[in-house]
């Protein structure tokens, strides 16, 4: 039940700060929605999974990250398939997240998760920076910015 709760407030902070950080992004209206609706989604689905296992809440949290990919496919079209390149990367094998995540199931230290999450960041905004051919910096980081929110989540 532990599990759930921190998954469901790790939800609330990941979801509001997604919307923020596109609202501020000046990001269309109705992508902001569609973010909106599938973190209603992801709650709804923890909330009504109090008792799902680990790869039932990674499940929920797998189908909230492909919308928000989707969003940012659209909102910078030119670059779609760089995005779903630049997803795949964190959360695949020996990818930031794996490295993310292994760091933090090694360590009881929070100095140590600290460093995780620092080096976890760092990684996803050095993709971006890479593999992303932006029209600015300030579109990189929203990129990165979002990408970060989207792949903490599980």
């Amino acid at each position: 039940m532990l599990l759930q709760v921190a998954n469901l407030h790790v939800n609330i902070v990941i979801v509001k700060g997604g919307q923020a950080r596109m609202e501020a992004a000046d990001i269309a209206e109705s992508s902001v929605e569609t973010a909106a609706d599938a973190g209603a989604e992801l709650r709804t689905g923890l909330r009504a999974n109090a008792a799902a296992g680990e790869n039932e809440i990674k499940s929920l949290f797998t189908t909230y990250n492909e919308k928000i990919i989707d969003i940012l496919e659209q909102e910078f079209s030119a670059s779609a398939e760089t995005i779903v390149s630049i997803n795949s990367q964190i959360n695949g094998a020996g990818g930031a997240k794996a490295t993310l995540e292994t760091s933090i199931e090694a360590s009881g230290d929070t100095g140590a998760i600290v460093q995780a999450y620092s080096a976890f960041y760092a990684a996803v905004e050095t993709l971006v920076e890479n593999l992303l051919s932006a029209d600015s910096d300030a579109e990189a980081e929203v990129v990165a910015d979002i990408m970060i929110l989207v792949n903490m989540g599980n």
